[in-house]
């Protein structure tokens, strides 16, 4: 994640078992405010995930994530950003 906004940002573990992956941490937006994400992905035997995760956490320390806060925001439990496709 050098060169990106989530270098030295984003603070996250990786987990995985056979056919699991998962990333799970925290990380400051630009906009100041500390978001914690996790994610977990299965039956993924034989695939890298890890391009996609990097993508995830990039895509929560950028600029361009703002709708994937205003879900976050928007009061409703009953959403979260996956849900949205704001991720």
């Amino acid at each position: 994640m050098r060169n990106t906004p989530a270098a030295g940002n984003v603070h996250a573990k990786t987990g995985s078992l056979t056919g699991v992956s998962s990333l799970s941490g925290y990380v400051t937006a630009a906009d100041g405010r500390p978001l914690v994400f996790s994610m977990i992905t299965n039956n993924s035997v034989g695939v890298s995930l890890r391009p996609i995760e990097d993508a995830v956490a990039i895509r929560l320390a950028s600029p361009s994530a703002a709708g994937v806060r205003a879900a976050a925001d928007s009061g409703r439990e009953d959403v979260e950003c996956s849900w949205v496709k704001a991720c």
